[in-house]
C-alpha cells in the first residue's frame, strides 16, 4: 500500500463462515505485513472501506482490527480524522521486545509447572519438521507457524488469562516480522533456542525456562532492532 489510493493487502483470509475474531486477526496481520514490507509509510491514511473491499470482508472485522492497531500504537487517530500509519522506530521495536521479555519470561516460569507432556511432545515434533531443511521461503513460512504455535502454547500453559492475552497481542506483531524480515538461514539457531526453552520446561525448571526465554528474545530483539536501524539509515541517505 503505497498511498491511500492504492491499498493492496496480501494475506490469505479464511472462508466466509470463519468467526469475526479470526477475520479481525488476519486483517490486523495484513495491515502489519504492508507496514513492514514498506507498502505503508508513516502518515499514510487508512480507509476501512477500501481495506474491506480489497480483502473481501465486511467492515466489522476491519473496524475491530483498526481499533486494535490504534490501541497497540501502530496506527494513530486524531479527533475527526481518519486513522493513519504511525512511524515505527527502532526505539518502538526495542520496547516491544522489552515487554515480550518480561511477559514471556514470566509465562515460561509458570509454564514449567503447568505445561503437560503431550503439549511438549507436540512442540518437539513441530521443531523436528524444520530440521535439515533447505533455507528457502517455504522453510520461512513453516518456521513462522511453528514459532507462533510454540510461544502461544507457553502463553496458554501459564494459566493466567491477562498475561496470556498480552503475550498474544505482542505475538501478532512478531508474526509479521517473522514472515517478512526473518532470514531462512537463521532458522536452525532459532530452533536450537526453542529446544533449550523446551528442555527447561520438560525439567520443570522455572528459573531456567525464564532465563532461556529471555535470552532467546534478547537475541531477536538485537536482530530486528538492527534491521530497522539499517533500513531507516538507508531511507535517510536516499
Amino acid at each position: 500500500m503505497k498511498s491511500s489510493n492504492s491499498q493492496t493487502l496480501n494475506v490469505a483470509l479464511p472462508e466466509p463462515q470463519s468467526d469475526s475474531d479470526a477475520l479481525s486477526d488476519l486483517v490486523y496481520r495484513a495491515v502489519l505485513d504492508a507496514l513492514f514490507r514498506g507498502e505503508l509509510q508513516g502518515g499514510d491514511p487508512i480507509s476501512e472501506l477500501r481495506i474491506a473491499k480489497t480483502l473481501g470482508v465486511s467492515r466489522t472485522p476491519v473496524h475491530a482490527a483498526v481499533r486494535d492497531l490504534i490501541r497497540d500504537g501502530l496506527l494513530m487517530q486524531e479527533d475527526g480524522r481518519r486513522p493513519c500509519v504511525a512511524r515505527i522506530t527502532r526505539d518502538d521495536l526495542f520496547e516491544i521486545f522489552e515487554m515480550r521479555r518480561l511477559l514471556e519470561g514470566e509465562a515460561a516460569f509458570r509454564a514449567a509447572e503447568r505445561m503437560d507432556r503431550v503439549t511438549m511432545m507436540r512442540l518437539e515434533k513441530a521443531l523436528e519438521t524444520l530440521d535439515d531443511r533447505e533455507p528457502n521461503d517455504e522453510l520461512l513460512l513453516d518456521w513462522s507457524r511453528v514459532d507462533d504455535d510454540f510461544h502461544e502454547a507457553i502463553a496458554i500453559s501459564c494459566d493466567q488469562k491477562r498475561l496470556s492475552s498480552d503475550i498474544l497481542r505482542y505475538r501478532r506483531i512478531h508474526y509479521a516480522l517473522n514472515s517478512i524480515r526473518m532470514q531462512a538461514e537463521l532458522v536452525p539457531q532459532a530452533v536450537a533456542e526453542h529446544r533449550a526453552i523446551l528442555a527447561a520446561l520438560a525439567d520443570r525448571d522455572g528459573e531456567r525456562a525464564r532465563a532461556e526465554m529471555q535470552q532467546h528474545l534478547r537475541e531477536w530483539q538485537a536482530y530486528y532492532v538492527n534491521l530497522v536501524s539499517t533500513a531507516q539509515s538507508s531511507s535517510f541517505r536516499s
